[in-house]
């Protein structure tokens, strides 16, 4: 009687468990691959996005008034554009501003820019709209102080506070802006205090740091410079 033996012997079943092995870490690795570039793709998407919702609310003029919060930074210069409405006129805006904003700070192929002709708030009479600028290299820390007779606004007109501990402006270009309305004080005398911990303290009269201003100083738009020892109507750096 002859014996039929089937099965595989144990150099084959070595050899097909190398094959199967060499097979499940090729499809492991690519599967992995795929899953870190997901990963990857999502979470930069998701950025890209949380940017896009920044400079909509910056150009909507949201209630948020410090574009450094949302990373959102204005180009430096002001553009015109064009528009041409069929058969009556061609119309020049010369007063387009552009924003930007970087989703990373190291990954600049995210960084999102767009025009807007939107650049400050329309003030009413007792109020004006205070741009502070930090022309320092430094990194500052401000407090804003208000003196009685006054109070902030924010980019609805809204009534709003200031952090008791102060905020942060960017070395070189960080800039926040708010709004001042009178309560029954004077724009002739000191509106608010700017501070730093531990160093600079000055009075605020708004009327003597304007840039556009009524005829009767009630309202307008004011600059405030940070030089490095005190706060000026002037850029420093201006021609530099």
């Amino acid at each position: 009687m002859k014996n039929n033996k089937k099965g595989m012997t144990l150099v084959e079943c070595i050899i097909a468990m190398a094959v199967f092995a060499v097979a499940t870490t090729g499809f492991t690795m690519a599967a992995t691959t795929c899953i870190k570039a997901q990963v990857k793709s999502h979470s930069r998407n998701r950025i890209a996005n949380s940017q896009t919702t920044n400079l909509e609310h910056f150009s909507n003029y949201s209630k948020v008034i410090d574009p450094s919060e949302l990373n959102v930074e204005e180009m430096p210069e002001r553009y015109a554009i064009s528009f041409n409405f069929e058969g009556t006129a061609n119309v020049i805006n010369k007063d387009i501003y552009g924003y930007t904003a970087i989703a990373e700070p190291d990954d600049e192929v995210y960084q999102l820019s767009f025009i807007s002709p939107i650049e400050r708030v329309t003030v009413m009479p007792g109020e004006w709209w205070v741009t502070i600028y930090n022309a320092d290299p430094s990194d500052q820390i401000f407090n804003l102080t208000l003196c009685p007779g006054f109070e902030f606004f924010d980019n609805e007109k809204e009534r709003t506070s200031y952090p008791s501990e102060g905020c942060l402006w960017g070395g070189s270009g960080g800039i926040r802006k708010i709004g001042v309305r009178s309560t029954g004080g004077s724009f002739d005398d000191p509106c608010f205090t700017i501070s730093r911990p531990g160093g600079t303290s000055q009075d605020i009269v708004i009327g003597n740091f304007n840039t556009e201003e009524s005829t009767d100083n009630s309202s307008g738009y004011a600059m405030i410079y940070y030089n490095g020892s005190g706060f000026v109507a002037d850029d420093p750096n201006a021609g530099a």
